[in-house]
């Protein structure tokens, strides 16, 4: 399987890293929402491979994040229990905060046995991590100016956890069927 969402994608490159996507949003070539939800998939597909088991990342991890959820009221990535909002580059994260946030509640009503939702706001450059327990608030695990810092932090977490089948969508994905 060859996943590469953002190579035919017009004006969008393929990042390899966060730390790609970063430079691009600080030089401002990334710039549009879009543009940086594809450079964040982009690099999500390189980067899961060095946290979490190959056949993991190949046969689960990209078919999920091959489905963009563009309509009201959904994440703009979700992988199992993580949920990423991104904002337009360089822009405030206070609203995209109150949507995470909002996402993360979402989710536990939606599959209230999973114990905890992992959460990321980013605009490309700021990022923080937020982690939703079971019965709680969402809370501020790791607040920096590094989109690559703060996820390696969630990635080194997401992928030492199971990852959640959570919605039927996500074994379609995963099982073409």
């Amino acid at each position: 399987m060859n996943f590469n969402c953002c190579t035919s994608e017009p004006g969008v490159s393929s990042y390899v890293s966060f730390s790609d996507v970063e430079k691009a949003v600080g030089s401002g070539r990334v710039g549009s929402h879009d543009e940086l939800v594809a450079a964040v998939v982009s690099a999500l597909e390189h980067e899961l491979p060095k946290y979490c088991k190959r056949n993991l990342v190949q046969y689960a991890l990209r078919p999920m994040m091959g489905r963009h959820l563009r309509s009201r009221r959904r994440p703009d990535i979700r992988l199992g229990n993580m949920v990423i909002e991104v904002e337009a580059p360089r822009s405030d994260l206070e609203a995209g905060r109150s949507q995470l946030h909002q996402y993360m509640r979402d989710l536990a009503s939606t599959a209230p046995w999973l114990d905890v939702i992992h959460g990321v706001v980013t605009n490309g450059i700021e990022t923080e991590y937020y982690v939703l327990e079971r019965g709680s608030t969402p809370q501020l695990k790791k607040e920096d100016n590094s989109l690559s810092e703060v996820m390696a932090t969630v990635l080194v977490k997401f992928c030492a956890d199971k990852v959640p089948v959570v919605a039927p969508e996500d074994l379609v994905e995963v099982l073409g069927v």
